[in-house]
């Protein structure tokens, strides 16, 4: 094809005025479904249109960028904490995404030891004890940057609680306050990321685990309000709570 064809080609492109909302909605919603990193591959072909490629190729990449998270591993480096990356590397839970009013939660990742932090000492006067380490992630709905600046952060600025409940257990006697629990927090490319610490859920071992992040400033301890607890124990969120559990059997 000769320079002036080519350039009556481009010429007679047309596109819809919601091209690139449609565009840009529907590769969100297939980030959504498969709920993982995705890979694109784009195949050129010697009379493809390079110019309508580019501009998709740069939607998707956009899109999918906001749904690469830092791996548990990642952001107990990121917390200078090799030996519990360490520990995270070898971790088989399978991350899951919920949305939380405005938000999108990402829970990653549990590991449960003795002396797994190289600061466990520290918090413990010197004992090595068993601790359980989880991994959170925050962004905006549908997986979009935060508008916050960092490079630390809180769940309060969120208006967000996460806490871990058991089956079988009030949630206002088993929670992240009784096991006495904290969190440390940074920004990441519009994402929170919490490292959170705790006595260890192992003492639950063949009990029914769950995490719950719901909005509650940060620091708002499960309550009768906010959770109910089933005759089998199962425990739910009451209705006009804006929260999620996500599930752990076993741990």
């Amino acid at each position: 094809m000769d320079e002036k064809k080519i350039r009556e080609a481009f010429d007679s492109l047309t596109f819809s005025p919601d091209f690139q909302e449609r565009t840009v909605r529907r590769l969100r919603e297939s980030a959504r479904t498969m709920g993982k990193e995705q890979t694109m591959t784009i195949h050129k072909r010697a009379t493809g249109f390079l110019i309508t490629a580019a501009a998709v190729a740069l939607l998707a990449v956009s899109v999918f960028a906001a749904a690469a998270l830092l791996t548990p591993a990642q952001v107990a480096q990121e917390l200078d904490d090799p030996k519990l990356a360490d520990a995270f590397s070898v971790s088989q839970v399978a991350a899951q995404r919920a949305e939380v009013g405005a938000y999108q939660v990402a829970f990653e990742g549990v590991v449960s030891g003795e002396g797994l932090s190289q600061y466990e000492h520290l918090r413990n006067g010197g004992d090595q004890t068993d601790r359980s380490y989880a991994v959170f992630a925050v962004s905006g709905a549908g997986g979009e940057p935060l508008a916050l600046e960092g490079p630390s952060v809180t769940l309060g600025e969120l208006g967000l609680t996460i806490t871990p409940l058991v089956r079988g257990h009030l949630p206002w006697e088993v929670n992240i306050w009784t096991l006495n629990g904290g969190y440390s927090g940074f920004m990441r490319d519009g994402t929170a990321y919490f490292l959170f610490g705790m006595d260890t859920l192992e003492q639950f071992a063949g009990e029914e685990v769950y995490f719950a992040a719901y909005a509650g400033e940060g620091n708002a301890p499960p309550s009768a309000e906010r959770f109910s607890m089933a005759e089998d124990g199962v425990i739910t969120c009451n209705s006009g709570v804006d929260g999620v559990m996500f599930n752990l059997h076993n741990p």
